[in-house]
């Protein structure tokens, strides 16, 4: 983030119920949001939180996790 203002960003994503999981993190990140969202809709997510913070968006193609 390029500021301080953590009560914001999480205040938006805590408003989307698409939003499955929200850490905290410690390293370059600040925080892991974890969702499923339609394509419509992420870009109005990523839109919101673009006014308090910098992202990056992965995407899971395969799980590799053996059973």
């Amino acid at each position: 983030m390029n500021n301080n203002h953590f009560s914001d960003v999480e205040a938006a994503v805590n408003q989307y119920s698409e939003v499955d999981s929200f850490y905290q993190v410690s390293g370059q990140a600040c925080y892991v949001v974890i969702a499923h969202f339609e394509q419509t809709r992420l870009k109005t997510f990523i839109d919101h939180l673009s006014n308090w913070a910098r992202y990056s968006v992965e995407v899971v193609l395969n799980d590799k996790k053996s059973n």
